[in-house]
């Protein structure tokens, strides 16, 4: 019993030693692991930064976004080439490219594509700097594993992207951190949520400037957030001058908004630290962005002035007043037959030097254009309004996704939930983007309120001032043309500002005091998110339930039928008697084409006018009215017009889609039964009612150029293209005598009947 007491006695000594070296660390575990997130955690964030971004890009196919006529200028500054024909190849993702290889050594070739001066006249863009790093890294992945030394992947430039995104969000996380654990982690996976959406790192893999514009407005986001919460020190000084140059010369449209950018740092440097060295260091940035701005290219502004004036200031306006408008800019008012077109629609640019109107549209500056606005605040407010509808996008929807596999412009959805969201959010009105700076000042005003003065005053003023440049330039410099694309500054600063509000609610609602102020500044952002979202749904409802006494539009019809089920209509318009009827939800799904955008010989309209109507009885055939409807048409088809001077652009914003289409390209077809256009449409939205289905649903109205993509409504409800050849639904439209006698309120849960 001793011994066996002894030997338990030793058995617990022993345990209790072990306790003495398992059990603090078991104990302690929680708060050492608390210890390191605190002090390291941003390093966890960057991994999986770069995780997310690397399975965004590559994981499931390779993704990125197709060229829209812009690649050529970064790619011959680098020592590229195309491998194959790009218009054969358009609106689709390629990853393969031609590196050229001229020199008799690998080291002078090597140096040629560092240090060349080739294409930098055309374009002395710092974007050409991780391009060139990434053809040398590509001649090195060719010589490791064997491969032809001449061929170029831009996924390798994608990784590098990656790797300096990734070290960008290292760098922003780095500077702030929550009162508590919880509101931390949630604020700083809130910040990868949204900065990771493949909207904005799809880019990655592209030629396109976005991309290093999005790493180095983070990397200055991650800057201002240092000076302002923290005590800055020497190397800060020449941080913020980098990082606003940077910024500035990633594109050449961002230097003004990075020079806002270096007052801000650097003013905000002085104030906290006194040091003349920031007002140096503030000075030279401006000084070296004024030197990038003198030497962008001349060809970049000819181009964006003619956008300015002919699909901006002119565009969709009545040809009298787009008369006085141009005269009002200094131009001749003949020059108006180029209303609603762009600087790159066919023979535009040879018209205007045969017809001497070219010295007169170089001599038209920016500021005549901004002088011409303030003469005509209404007209601007016209265009913002656009702007702001425009405003929910992230990436625009011409930029396909995948390549070759995969039909054109079909997008990838890979982490996409923000972007996706931001659509159905109020970001595309004016309440919703005035409520998330108001959250932002309030934001601000919460977390400075100890620091009152020149920071805070500096920090709001020049937000303000950033904001206002990335939401109204763009339209003022370049018109409506790629306004999505060129909002990405001002969607980017909005993000911003809203995760900014959201962090700083999450912290005051982690402390008792702030707890009001708080929740005041997220309900305020979410409130004014959700008031145009809601504003719509309900005057969509209103419009469902409305009674009608008559056939008009917004009344509801059921008629005819296909596969066994009825039909349910809704009156799109009335003219001349007859009533348009668009049907409610598709009926099947089909392509338009073997290949053809031309909606005369397309297999939909034959099958629409042949065994569709079958399953409609003798009765209901006979009340079907064969009329003539326009039909718009692209580039390739045109000579066929029997009216019509212009190509047709189309925004995917519904309510705005049919802005120009009075002057296009068209001929007339007669149809008992045919798609929905353009006009129709947009004339239904513009009411307020519901014009999406559960698919993507064709129209009739073509893409401008390349003979085989039309347009669609989507899902989501915004007007894209789709190739001619893919499957999508199809939405009828017929038309009936106006005159009818009627049974049912016309409502959609009641729907006419033709008695």
């Amino acid at each position: 019993m001793a011994a066996n007491g002894e030997k338990r006695k030793i058995g617990g000594a022993s345990a209790a030693k072990a306790s003495e070296r398992i059990g603090p660390y078991r104990e302690n575990l929680p708060a050492k692991a608390a210890t390191f997130y605190r002090e390291k955690g941003y390093l966890f964030y960057g991994a999986a930064a770069f995780v997310i971004v690397l399975c965004v890009l590559f994981a499931g196919g390779t993704i990125g976004l197709s060229n829209n006529g812009d690649y050529s200028r970064a790619m011959y500054a680098s020592s590229l080439d195309y491998t194959y024909t790009e218009a054969h190849n358009a609106f689709r993702f390629i990853d393969g490219y031609t590196i050229a290889l001229s020199e008799d050594s690998a080291t002078k070739n090597v140096c040629k594509i560092l240090f060349g001066k080739a294409g930098l006249a055309n374009y002395p863009s710092i974007q050409v700097v991780p391009i060139r790093i990434s053809v040398v890294l590509n001649l090195i992945c060719n010589k490791l594993s064997g491969g032809e030394m001449d061929v170029y992947r831009i996924g390798i430039l994608g990784v590098l992207y990656a790797v300096l995104y990734a070290l960008a969000l290292v760098f922003l996380l780095a500077q702030f951190r929550l009162r508590r654990l919880w509101a931390d982690v949630a604020a700083k996976c809130a910040v990868l949520f949204v900065l990771c959406d493949v909207g904005y790192v799809g880019y990655f893999n592209s030629f396109y400037g976005e991309a290093l514009q999005i790493i180095t407005l983070v990397f200055c986001a991650g800057c201002l957030l240092r000076v302002l919460l923290h005590e800055p020190d020497e190397r800060d000084v020449f941080r913020c001058a980098a990082a606003a140059v940077l910024f500035g010369w990633s594109k050449f449209f961002n230097i003004p908004a990075a020079v806002l950018l270096a007052l801000l740092l650097e003013g905000v440097l002085f104030f906290k630290t006194k040091r003349r060295a920031a007002l140096a260091a503030g000075l030279a940035s401006v000084a070296v962005l004024g030197a990038v701005y003198c030497i962008v290219p001349t060809w970049m502004d000819t181009e964006t002035t003619y956008n300015a004036v002919f699909s901006g200031a002119v565009r969709g306006v009545e040809e009298q007043t787009g008369k006085e408008y141009l005269e009002g800019l200094g131009l001749p008012a003949e020059m108006i037959c180029f209303q609603n077109t762009t600087y790159y629609v066919d023979g535009v640019q040879n018209r205007l030097e045969t017809e001497g109107y070219a010295q007169a549209l170089r001599a038209l500056s920016k500021k005549d254009i901004a002088v011409f606005y303030a003469k005509h605040p209404a007209r601007l407010l016209q265009l913002l309004d656009i702007s702001v509808q425009n405003c929910g996008f992230i990436r625009p929807f011409y930029l396909s996704n995948y390549g070759p596999g995969q039909p054109r412009i079909t997008q990838a959805h890979r982490f996409s939930l923000w972007s996706d969201l931001r659509l159905k959010l109020g970001f595309d009105s004016w309440a919703g983007n005035l409520g998330v700076y108001a959250a932002f000042l309030l934001a601000v005003w919460m977390q400075l309120r100890a620091r009152r003065g020149p920071r805070m005053a500096l920090t709001v003023l020049f937000s303000a001032a950033l904001l206002g440049y990335g939401f109204v330039v763009p339209v003022l410099s370049n018109g409506a043309v790629d306004i999505t694309k060129h909002q990405f500054l001002f969607v980017e600063l909005a993000d911003f500002l809203l995760l900014y509000a959201f962090a700083a609610g999450l912290n005051g609602l982690s402390a008792h005091r702030t707890r009001t102020r708080a929740a005041v500044c997220l309900m305020l952002a979410v409130c004014c998110l959700a008031a145009s979202p809601l504003h719509a749904q309900i005057v969509s409802i209103v419009g469902e339930t409305r009674a009608h006494d008559r056939l008009e539009p917004g009344a509801y019809v059921r008629f005819g039928e296909y596969g066994g089920k009825m039909l349910t209509w809704r009156v799109t318009g009335v003219a001349g008697g007859t009533a348009a009827l668009l049907c409610t939800e598709s009926v099947c799904e089909k392509p338009f084409s073997a290949g053809s955008d031309s909606w005369e010989t397309s297999s939909l309209r034959a099958w629409l006018n042949g065994p569709f109507l079958q399953g409609f009885s003798v009765a209901d055939q006979s009340r079907l009215q064969k009329t003539a409807h326009s039909v718009l048409l692209s580039h390739e088809t045109k000579s066929r017009a029997s009216a019509g001077s212009n190509d047709f652009y189309c925004t995917q914003i519904p309510a705005l889609a049919d802005w120009g289409s009075g002057s296009a390209y068209r001929c007339s077809v007669s149809d008992e039964v045919c798609l929905p256009d353009i006009s129709m449409l947009s004339e239904s939205a513009r009411r307020g009612e519901r014009i999406s289905s559960f698919d993507c649903c064709w129209l009739d109205t073509p893409y401008f150029y390349g003979g085989y993509l039309l347009r669609c409504v989507f899902p989501d409800g915004y007007i894209y293209i789709r190739e001619a050849t893919a499957p999508a639904g199809v939405r009828p439209v017929i038309h009936i005598a106006a005159e009818t006698s009627l049974l049912g309120s016309g409502s959609k849960n009641d729907p006419f009947v033709l008695n």
